[in-house]
């Protein structure tokens, strides 16, 4: 019975998912910035557009171990591969 015990406890406990809270974030639309452009190929121009900032409340995990994950839609007006989105995290936190 000790053993079932200890067997039980070292199971990993089940991720619980939620949605992070983002209504803080700036709405504006992002421009894009057609004065650095740079040619790809014949039928290509890499463009690229401003910071999109997003602000997610995180207080109710803070000292906790947590995954973040950023979740693209799939069709993106204008994207016409998915090597054309390249994304960066940065946490201003500490």
């Amino acid at each position: 019975m000790l053993a079932a015990l200890a067997a039980l406890l070292a199971l990993p406990v089940a991720a619980q998912v939620a949605r992070l809270d983002d209504s803080a974030s700036p709405r504006a639309e992002v421009q894009a910035d057609f004065g650095h452009a740079t040619p790809v190929d014949g039928h290509t121009v890499r463009v690229p557009f401003g910071r999109v900032e997003y602000r997610l409340a995180t207080m109710p995990y803070v000292g906790k171990r947590a995954r973040i994950y950023y979740v693209v839609p799939p069709q993106i007006p204008g994207l016409t591969t998915p090597g054309g989105l390249t994304v960066q995290w940065r946490a201003s936190g500490r």
